[in-house]
C-alpha cells in the first residue's frame, strides 16, 4: 500500500480491515489495478473481532493463510453463559471447516493486508 497512490485505479477499496484487504487481494490476483486505502495507520488493534467462524477459517485458507493459522486457538462451537445457565452450540458442519478459531485482530488485519500488498494492491 503506497503512501503516494496513483491518480487513477480500476478499483478503490476504502478500509484495510479483513473485508477490505481480502477484496483488494482477490482483485489484484485477478489482474485488476486496485488501490487499498485506510484512514488509520497500521498496525492497529481493535477491541473486538478476535473470533473466527468456520466460514472465516475457510476464507483465510483460500487467501493462502493456512500456515499463519497453524498453532492458533481452535474451537468446536459457541458457548454462551448467563443467569446460571450455559448454552453450547456446535458449528453447523457441512462444506466448511469443522472448527472456528481465534486470532488477535492486530495480527489478523496485518496478515490479510500483507496478502493484499503481496498480490499488488
Amino acid at each position: 500500500m503506497s503512501t503516494h497512490p496513483p491518480l487513477e485505479t480500476d478499483v478503490l477499496v476504502v478500509g484495510a480491515g479483513p473485508a477490505g484487504s481480502a477484496t483488494a487481494a482477490w482483485s489484484a490476483r485477478a489482474g485488476i489495478d486496485v488501490l487499498l486505502a485506510d484512514a488509520e495507520a497500521f498496525p492497529r488493534d481493535k477491541p473486538c473481532g478476535d473470533g473466527l467462524t468456520p466460514r472465516a477459517i475457510a476464507e483465510l485458507d483460500h487467501l493462502g493463510l493456512s500456515p499463519w493459522l497453524e498453532g492458533r486457538a481452535r474451537n468446536k462451537g459457541l458457548r454462551a453463559a448467563g443467569f446460571g445457565r450455559t448454552l453450547t452450540l456446535p458449528w453447523p458442519g457441512g462444506s466448511l471447516p469443522s472448527h472456528g478459531g481465534a486470532a488477535p485482530r492486530l495480527e489478523l488485519d496485518a496478515a490479510i493486508r500483507q496478502v493484499a500488498i503481496d498480490a499488488g494492491a
